[in-house]
């Protein structure tokens, strides 16, 4: 056993991959294992008990074996990334193509329709999704070896999906949030200097419109909304917004703390993956849509808890999308 966990320690010296090493039955090799998305990824070390002060000394056959590892680790991380993508892609696709509305411009003299202010910013999120996760998907199929010089912009990109990732929470949590949101965007004070004065009332007329009850929320209603939603997902969502949102400023940040090839990928599955919770969760949320053909694209159902309200999101595991066990439609 005190091999085997020497083996395991050089190898971490290597990498920060989680490691297993086990004696074959007659003690003449060492299994070398590494389980990602409950794949198991393996190879086979020559082993003499007399040789293994030389075999342990190998540092460049060490480096070797962990690098291997580290590809393949990141050819599956970035086979469930294009996985994802294509799901996403797929919903939006058919949203646009069966469910697409044309909606008139809105007339002020009128309260504004609930109803309308619903579909209107479904409409605008899945846009938003597809545009940018098909931007993503573009940038992905330069192949994995360009991954790292398209990274910086692909988190650009990611940052913009969390964050309506974070709305689409809170409009979950309180349907009242949506004026909010809505009105917000139009407030003059958070527009250009040079519009002039007609069209700055235009869209003070607009803000009025979309929020005549002048509903707010602050930003710590907004950070408890999304922990309420969904618990199990905010501490992700957290660190990967975090994270990424230093991309799009003039930041050193992410030139500074770059983490592996293979992390990078991680990160940027993980982001997709709450992308895909949170459509479906976009989905749900609205009646007109069905959420029976959605949820076979996009491969996730539902459940809600009576009592506290809480969405909990059931995913099909990633082993099912490797292995293409779970077509995707």
């Amino acid at each position: 056993m005190d091999h085997l966990k020497e083996v395991v320690r050089k190898l971490k010296s290597q990498s920060d991959l989680l490691y297993e090493a086990v004696f074959n039955d007659e003690k003449s090799a060492i299994k070398i294992l590494v389980n990602s998305y409950e794949t198991e990824l393996s190879t086979t070390i020559p082993y003499s008990f007399d040789g293994f002060e030389r075999l342990i000394s190998d540092s460049n056959m060490w480096a070797t074996v962990a690098k291997n590892f580290e590809d393949k680790v990141c050819e599956l991380t970035y086979k469930l990334i294009r996985i994802e993508l294509i799901m996403i892609l797929k919903a939006s696709k058919l949203y646009r193509e069966k469910y697409y509305i044309n909606f008139a411009p809105p007339d002020l003299s009128k309260k504004c329709d609930d109803y309308d202010l619903e579909r209107q910013c479904v409409q605008l999120f899945i846009t938003r999704f597809g545009f940018n996760c098909l931007a993503v998907k573009e940038l992905m199929n330069e192949g994995l070896a360009k991954f790292e010089a398209f990274e910086l912009s692909i988190g650009i990109l990611l940052r913009s999906c969390l964050l309506d990732v974070s709305l689409i929470a809170c409009w979950n949590n309180k349907p009242e949030f949506l004026y909010h949101m809505a009105s917000e965007s139009l407030l003059p004070r958070n527009l250009p200097g040079h519009i002039n004065q007609k069209d700055l009332n235009g869209f003070e007329r607009l803000h009025n419109f979309y929020n005549p009850e002048k509903v707010r929320f602050e930003p710590k209603e907004v950070k408890k909304m999304l922990a309420a939603l969904a618990p199990q997902l905010k501490k992700e969502f957290d660190e990967l917004y975090l994270y990424y949102s230093k991309y799009d400023h003039f930041s050193l940040i992410p030139i500074l703390s770059r983490h592996s090839v293979r992390n990078q990928l991680r990160l940027t599955q993980r982001s997709i993956d709450l992308v895909r919770q949170f459509f479906f969760m976009l989905i749900s949320r609205n009646s007109i849509l069905p959420k029976e053909e959605f949820s076979d694209i996009l491969g996730m159902r539902e459940e809600v808890n009576d009592e506290t309200g809480h969405y909990k999101l059931i995913t099909v595991p990633a082993l099912d999308l490797l292995s293409g066990t779970y077509k995707v439609i």
